[in-house]
């Protein structure tokens, strides 16, 4: 099975396949390398954990709202993979700058959610997030990276007045 997948991720990274859809090559494929890296970084070799890395690293800080918190959380899960500190620390404060009331794209005043624009998102990429930030809210708790009690307020305020209606 090792041998299948050291040779599934050199065929991954030699190829390094681009789709029309820019969803894809940013967060997609990244997301899904960056989760079996994690699972089977122990068995590959320096060069296959680079070419996976510099893949993963198309996921970059260039989104917001949804996209920004995806794009950071498949470049957390490559920080975790390689033990790299610094990454993981840029990973959570992008995640968590995310969780806030703006009038750009995310959480709204009124608790709805912007993507894309000023386009009521509420259920697709709001639910998204919510779920995304809660997981994370749970994850980062006990450390130095706890989310504030602002924090929490503003998602369990997206959460419970706006998220549970939908």
């Amino acid at each position: 099975v090792a041998d299948a997948f050291r040779a599934g991720i050199t065929y991954w990274i030699d190829r390094h396949p681009i789709s029309d859809n820019w969803w894809y090559n940013v967060i997609g494929g990244p997301r899904q390398l960056s989760d079996v890296l994690i699972l089977m970084v122990d068995e590959l070799s320096p060069e296959q954990i680079s070419g996976a890395a510099k893949l993963i690293h198309e996921s970059g800080f260039t989104r917001t709202g949804a996209n920004l918190v995806d794009e950071a959380s498949n470049l957390l899960t490559l920080a975790c993979a390689t033990k790299d500190a610094d990454l993981l620390r840029q990973c959570i404060e992008y995640i968590t700058e995310e969780l806030r009331i703006t009038t750009d794209e995310g959480i709204q005043i009124d608790d709805s959610f912007h993507q894309h624009g000023p386009q009521q998102m509420i259920i697709s990429y709001g639910q998204g997030f919510a779920s995304d930030l809660s997981g994370y809210s749970e994850l980062f708790a006990g450390t130095s990276f706890v989310f504030t009690d602002e924090k929490i307020r503003i998602l369990s305020r997206f959460i419970l007045d706006a998220q549970q209606w939908m």
